[in-house]
């Protein structure tokens, strides 16, 4: 849960990407993971913010479902 707080502190869900397709957004979030911090910051402007943005994206809703996980795990053992 501390995960989904430090993330979602960025504040990034606000950020409206319904008209980009997901399998773009995938893809962005993907390279940006797979990437060095050098690669990202010489990346030029919009890139940079798009890849940041997705990476940030991508490790919220993968923080959100580990939580989400655990919290099953634990109703299922107690």
């Amino acid at each position: 849960m501390e995960r989904v707080e430090e993330i979602s502190a960025f504040g990034l869900g606000r950020v409206n990407l319904s008209r980009v397709p997901i399998d773009r957004l995938s893809t962005l979030a993907r390279y940006g993971q797979l990437s060095k911090a050098q690669t990202i910051e010489l990346a030029p402007e919009p890139r940079r913010t798009a890849l940041l943005t997705t990476v940030v994206r991508q490790m919220a809703a993968q923080a959100v479902d580990d939580a989400l996980d655990l919290f099953a795990l634990l109703m299922a053992t107690g």
